[in-house]
Parts: C-alpha cells; sequence; structure tokens
C-alpha cells in the first residue's frame, strides 16, 4: 500500500475510531530520526507526514534533536517536538527527565493514531503506555536486526548487548498486540 493510500483509508474507516465526521484527524509520527537529519529512517517519516498532510491530516512529529539545527518547530506543516533521547537506550538513568517528559507528551495526546516508526526509543518509551494511550497505533519497520551478532574484540564481546537483543525480542510478544498495525 502506498502512504496516499493508507491515510485515505484510514480517513475512510474513521467511524469505527469513534471519530466526528467533518472533524480534521490528527496523528503522531514517532520517530528517532527526522529531517533536515538525511537517512532512510528520516525520509521515510517525511514522506509519511507529507502523505497524511496531504490528505487533511494534522501531523506532529517527535523525534530526537537534529544533529543539524532545525530553524523552527514546523517543517512542511509538520509541528516538530524535539526530545533529548538519541542515546537513552544505553544510558536510561542519565535520561530519567527526558523519558518523563517524552511518556507525559504521549499521556496528553489526543491524536486519532501514533506511527512508530522502528523500534527504538520512540517505541520502547511508549510500551509500558500502549494499553491506554486510546488511539490507533501502527508500526513501521525499517528492518530488524536485534538477534544479529555484532562481535567487538573486548570481553564480553558484544555478547551483553546481544542478549539484551534477544530479551527485549521476547519480551516484544507482551507489547505486540496493542500495535493495531504492523
Amino acid at each position: 500500500y502506498s502512504l496516499p493510500h493508507l491515510a485515505h483509508h484510514r480517513m475512510k474507516t474513521t467511524s469505527s475510531m469513534g471519530c466526528d465526521k467533518g472533524r480534521v484527524r490528527s496523528v503522531l509520527i514517532a520517530t528517532f530520526t527526522y529531517a533536515p537529519d538525511v537517512n532512510g529512517v528520516a525520509e521515510a517519516s517525511s514522506k509519511c507526514a507529507r502523505a497524511l498532510l496531504e490528505a487533511g491530516w494534522k501531523v506532529d512529529i517527535a523525534t530526537a534533536r537534529s544533529s543539524m539545527p532545525r530553524d523552527e518547530n514546523t517543517l512542511e506543516g509538520a509541528t516538530i517536538y524535539e526530545f533529548d533521547l538519541a542515546d537513552v537506550l544505553s544510558d536510561r538513568f542519565s535520561h530519567a527527565a527526558a523519558i518523563a517528559s517524552y511518556q507525559a507528551f504521549l499521556q496528553r495526546g489526543s491524536w486519532d493514531a501514533i506511527i512508530f516508526q522502528g523500534y527504538q526509543w520512540p517505541l520502547q518509551l511508549a510500551v509500558p503506555l500502549l494499553p491506554v494511550l486510546g488511539c490507533k497505533t501502527v508500526l513501521v519497520s525499517h528492518g530488524y536486526a536485534a538477534l544479529r551478532w555484532f562481535p567487538v574484540s573486548r570481553f564480553p564481546f558484544g555478547l551483553g548487548q546481544w542478549a539484551r537483543s534477544v530479551c527485549k525480542s521476547v519480551l516484544m510478544l507482551k507489547w505486540a498486540p496493542h500495535i493495531d498495525r504492523w
């Protein structure tokens, strides 16, 4: 399916979401990277936002601060909310305030849908909230390499990171039912 097709399909099926006819639909795209960053996920997220904007949706973006500063908090009509969480999965302790800020942002939101672009921090930090968010959730996978071992020369040779990835993969069985579309 193309993004405009999915946006149109979602617009046609909003009665099942309890939405009022004629009301502007809203979506949050939760992505670890977004323009002006230049990479595949940032580009896919930007195209998704453009397609939804063209279909008449109100689009918000939750993302990490860009490596290239943004001039403003909107881009092509989408409102951008930045969080200092780029390396949060490797060091949650020093990011406690930013994690709480992101989770509070999700709880305050009133979107019709949240699109998680990948398995990174935007989804991982939302997992405890999935059952109570009150909107449709979509996971767009850009690949899944969690079960791949990346050896390093120092002990424990990358096995600790691999074991954490395996555990997260098993835990996915618990939260996966809360994702409406894959």
